[in-house]
């Protein structure tokens, strides 16, 4: 799927896609966080029509991270993953996760699969029962930036359940 192209600019689409495991068993969840729409009239028709009611956004301030990031202002990399178990919607106005969960940040391991995507995975274990509903990428293992940040549907996971999240950042 490609954006719309507006006067030949490019845009970046963040995607967040999961799997779970829930007594050793692993399943493939798929993109469990479509990447929003620019267009308003065809992010309507997704939400409406198609039923992409989850969304992945590359939030403002991780679009002033990628401005930095060119500048050379920052060294940081968005290999930080975290989820929540709050409602809401991801927006790209988001500096933080709905209701953080209560484990540590894990770093995710980078790559760039092909020119143009960059590429984040990380596995999550839960401490405690609790229904995942969010995640995201960040800059550092405490505070720093949320450079990419979706919303999926809950997924109820028991103690020692993971979920790995792969987060792609791509120039379309």
């Amino acid at each position: 799927m490609r954006f719309l192209r507006l006067s030949g600019k490019k845009h970046f689409r963040a995607t967040l896609s999961a799997r779970v495991c829930r007594g050793g068993v692993w399943r493939d969840l798929g993109i469990v966080a479509h990447p929003e729409e620019p267009n308003p009239i065809l992010r309507f028709l997704k939400r409406h029509i198609l039923g992409y009611h989850f969304a992945t956004v590359l939030t403002q301030v991780g679009e002033e991270w990628i401005v930095d990031k060119l500048d050379e202002a920052v060294q940081t990399k968005p290999d930080w993953l975290h989820w929540g178990t709050g409602s809401g919607t991801a927006s790209k106005s988001a500096t933080g996760l709905f209701t953080p969960g209560s484990e540590a940040r894990v770093q995710g391991t980078v790559s760039q699969p092909v020119a143009d995507k960059l590429r984040v995975v990380g596995t999550l274990t839960a401490d405690a029962a609790k229904t995942i509903t969010n995640a995201g990428t960040f800059t550092a293992s405490t505070g720093g930036t949320l450079v990419i940040f979706g919303d999926h549907a809950g997924q109820a996971l028991g103690s020692g359940d993971k979920i790995e999240y792969t987060g792609d950042l791509e120039a379309t």
